[in-house]
């Protein structure tokens, strides 16, 4: 038998290995014209003896999921032939869809090659959940988060807006796999191609407005500016939805952390108590009880499940491009059936005296009330309703509201994030709940509202929070290659959101990452070179191809695994 020395010696300048020259066997160093022609030959005739399996395998190796499933039939076929640790660490490396190379070097590198087993079988399951994570947390927010059709309540559409959506994130996937630059943008801003890609449209739709802008009568201004606010906002949600899924599986995006806090006030465990502590005990304008009667409707809503981690984004209401979601408050049917107008003709003006006679107003009026024995203990009416936010990570949402008897309410959106309403496989759930939305029902008109001092010292508390955590995050983005702050900010967005968007069009990486070619490149002939060795054992009965050599080829690929 060959020992591990003898394997590195053969790719040893100077050893001693036999080549074919001119018709017969001889010693020494072959030039390298020969040695490649050779090694050429060698790879051309072990693909030609391959199974058909592993030939597939082979040549869709580089294309994401496709090789990857016909990677682990192959393997499949292989292991069960040969139950050894080394094909089931290939076995492993191909099942898993985008299974980080680093995982698969691990893998490989708790083979025992002379035992063919596993130093540490039990590891296996761990490691294999960690690289399924971070693939997860890498691959999924390449899916686009804006889907065409999607809320158009046509099926046809909508089943064209999700295949569409699902063609491009397999184009993004592949591309953030494979492209250096993209790659590197991925590994050291935590930005995937779905985000760079929604920005570079957004400034092609800018630099197209503008110009068109020039001419343009006023209807066709009105047009104009609207395409550009709905690319503003394509991109500010994918980035909200890259930000979203970064909290989910614990790896939050550098670029992203810049506008932490903008969008949100934070991140925490779902709950009341992580809540008030977030809102820094502002005041909600209800009593404790009344607003955990809120939270209440939101964790029956959502399903949550106490046996699973839910993280919670509480989520600011006015966030221009990111969403207006007080808006709906004001002029959408989300109060049990009945919108702000219709609750305004109930009141009529005046205060309910009784918790009968508000209970029986808003029934005669077909207002959907879910706690009707609280309000005739005198508590706020609880009502629901649905609405397609202009928040692109959101989509549709829920509003739960407490209707109060003096004609005030209080309105919490809330919305547990998925895709295509699927949960995030191996992630922590996600619920967005929002910071209160007071209303006067009396009189609707903010000017005039008559809220009470803590409330409105709340709400003034959160705007300079924002505007502080704006400011330093314009400062921080204006340092970025391509943003022009002298550009006039688009209608309907901030300023840290247009310089966001400048910088992500033009990010660029300290360096490109060529990792995973190297490593396809790397993997191709380890798995030519075992296949070979299979096939040959199986038609010679056994032993060592390095003793046998049938095709004087140089197993480039056992000496990668050796050196690992």
């Amino acid at each position: 038998m060959v020992d591990r020395s003898g394997l590195r010696s053969i790719m040893r300048q100077g050893g001693r290995s036999p080549t074919r020259g001119r018709g017969r066997l001889k010693y020494g160093d072959p030039t390298k014209i020969d040695r490649d022609r050779r090694q050429v030959l060698a790879d051309v005739e072990a693909v030609r003896n391959m199974h058909p399996l592993d030939q597939a395998a082979l040549y869709t190796s580089i294309i994401p999921i496709v090789g990857d499933v016909a990677g682990a039939a192959a393997d499949i076929r292989r292991y069960t032939n040969d139950p050894s640790g080394t094909n089931l660490a290939f076995l492993l490396s191909n099942a898993i869809p985008f299974l980080p190379s680093g995982t698969v070097s691990g893998l490989i590198k708790s083979i025992k090659p002379r035992q063919g087993g596993l130093r540490e079988l039990k590891n296996i399951p761990s490691q294999i959940k960690r690289g399924l994570q971070s693939n997860l947390s890498e691959a999924m927010p390449q899916i686009p988060n804006y889907l065409r059709g999607f809320y158009s309540g046509n099926p046809v559409k909508k089943l064209y807006g999700v295949g569409e959506g699902a063609v491009k994130g397999l184009a993004n996937i592949a591309q953030a796999r494979y492209f250096p630059k993209d790659r590197a943008i991925l590994k050291e801003f935590g930005v995937p191609v779905s985000q760079t890609k929604a920005a570079k449209d957004a400034m092609k739709e800018y630099k197209k407005g503008k110009e068109l802008l020039k001419t343009a009568d006023a209807e066709s201004s009105k047009n104009i500016r609207d395409k550009i606010s709905q690319a503003m906002k394509k991109v500010t949600g994918q980035s909200r939805q890259t930000t979203l899924m970064g909290e989910q599986f614990g790896k939050p995006p550098a670029f992203n952390n810049i506008t932490r806090g903008l969008d949100e006030v934070e991140f925490s465990d779902f709950g009341t108590k992580s809540y008030n502590k977030i809102m820094g005990g502002r005041k909600t304008g209800l009593t404790s009880k009344d607003f955990n009667s809120i939270f209440e409707d939101i964790t029956k809503a959502w399903k949550v499940n106490p046996k699973k981690k839910y993280k919670m984004n509480v989520r600011r209401t006015n966030t221009q491009a990111a969403g207006n979601l007080e808006n709906f408050a004001f002029k959408r049917p989300i109060y049990g059936g009945a919108s702000l107008t219709d609750l305004k003709k109930i009141f009529d003006g005046k205060k309910f005296k009784s918790g009968k006679e508000f209970l029986s107003t808003l029934k005669s009026n077909n207002v959907n009330v879910k706690n009707p024995k609280e309000v005739l203990e005198g508590r706020p009416a609880i009502v629901v309703g649905n609405v397609a936010s202009d928040a692109f990570e959101l989509g549709g949402v829920r509003y739960t509201t407490a209707i109060k008897r003096d004609g005030n309410l209080v309105s919490i959106m809330s919305d547990e994030h998925d895709l295509f309403f699927l949960k995030l496989p191996s992630a922590d759930r996600m619920i967005s709940v929002s910071t209160p939305i007071n209303i006067d029902i009396l009189k609707t008109k903010e000017k005039s509202q008559r809220l009470s001092k803590p409330v409105r010292e709340s709400k003034e508390a959160l705007k300079e929070t924002r505007k502080v955590k704006s400011k330093i995050a314009e400062e921080e983005l204006a340092k970025f290659p391509g943003v022009d702050t002298s550009l006039p900010t688009p209608s309907g967005s901030t300023k840290s959101q247009w310089y966001a968007t400048q910088a992500l069009a033009k990010l660029t990486p300290t360096h490109p990452d060529y990792s995973r070619l190297q490593k396809e490149a790397g993997f191709v002939p380890t798995r030519i070179a075992k296949t070979s060795q299979t096939e040959q054992e199986n038609k010679r009965g056994g032993g060592s191809v390095m003793e046998r050599n049938p095709y004087d080829y140089q197993p480039r690929g056992i000496w990668w695994i050796v050196n690992l």
